[in-house]
């Protein structure tokens, strides 16, 4: 049995779905990983077949849209509104790699960006979907929508119907876009007004495996027996990594340091966090560990007392870390 598995965003999207497919393999499954260029040696060095989605994500993120959404965290609505203006000018490349990924295929595992186009891809080739999620999704009366962490707990009712409503927010903005391509491209006709939103589609319950530990978030009373909480896909990367000297001089001269990742995270005013992060280690007396990522945080006039790398530590490396700091 083949598999497709759609992996589009950032690595922290891609490299859980990465180790996810590495455990089908083991399991007897063959896997195409359709991802973008940056993840197309991480995926073959895993073993997998590799499809292209030709969209540089890191070129999204340092688009003015792509900062814009990345400094709308606190605000549901303008988070929204900033991501579709992000990601509208690629939707219809992203929607053609993915289908064509999807051919010659026996079942689909599509992630959060994938769950645009799955629906409607999987209406014309009749295959089976599975959703692989890294946050709840699924509405219930224990807490409110991600969407509003900021925001207190409320009665149950309030809080399951937060997820519908921003449920349908996330899609509105994209049904004429979802139209266009269903009635160019895959010859479906258009979805009526109340048909547009994620559980309002073809593929209306597909299973849906959470790749996070129920320790953390706990499967609700609310959701069906499809819907699987898993535990983490870890990927058992980097086994013989080794620091750069100047790395590792760092961490025997002292004391262990925080560290703080920002991975996709990109923002207009990069000086300024920089500045920020540099007074908040001035003031606690702490040795800092900084993963620039695709944030941009600059390297300049930094202390001994904090490194800069250019991308994530292995895993049994942050272990070492006394405190371990990423934003949402």
């Amino acid at each position: 049995m083949k598999l497709a598995v759609l992996a589009m965003g950032s690595r922290g999207d891609v490299q859980p779905l990465i180790g996810l497919s590495m455990g089908l393999q083991n399991a007897g499954y063959k896997v195409r990983f359709a991802s973008h260029p940056n993840f197309e040696k991480m995926a073959i060095d895993a073993g997998l077949e590799f499809h292209l989605i030709p969209i540089n994500p890191v070129e999204v993120l340092e688009s003015d849209e792509g900062k814009a959404a990345m400094e709308q965290g606190g605000n549901p609505i303008k988070s929204i509104k900033a991501f579709v203006n992000m990601m509208y000018p690629h939707m219809m490349t992203m929607s053609k790699s993915c289908f064509d990924a999807c051919n010659n295929v026996d079942a689909i595992i599509s992630p959060t960006f994938g769950n645009f186009v799955v629906p409607h891809i999987n209406e014309t080739l009749k295959l089976p979907t599975i959703t692989a999620l890294f946050q709840p999704t699924h509405p219930t009366a224990a807490y409110p929508s991600y969407l509003l962490s900021q925001w207190d707990n409320k009665p149950g009712f309030i809080n399951k119907l937060s997820w519908t409503f921003f449920d349908i927010l996330h899609w509105l903005p994209l049904k004429g876009w979802i139209n266009d391509y269903r009635t160019q491209h895959l010859n479906l006709p258009k979805l009526p007004f109340f048909q547009v939103t994620s559980r309002r589609t073809a593929n209306d319950a597909p299973p849906t495996l959470y790749g996070f530990s129920s320790s953390i978030f706990p499967k609700q009373k609310e959701w069906g027996d499809n819907v699987h909480v898993t535990g983490y896909w870890f990927l058992n990367a980097n086994k013989d990594w080794t620091p750069p000297h100047d790395l590792s001089d760092f961490l025997k001269n002292g004391p262990p340091p925080i560290y703080i990742g920002f991975g996709s995270m990109s923002t207009r005013s990069s000086d300024k966090t920089t500045e920020i992060i540099l007074k908040a280690f001035e003031k606690t007396g702490q040795r800092g560990l900084m993963a620039k990522g695709w944030g941009g945080i600059q390297n300049k006039d930094l202390p001994d007392s904090i490194f800069l790398i250019d991308s994530a530590l292995p895993a049994r490396l942050i272990r070492k870390m006394p405190g371990v700091i990423h934003p949402l």
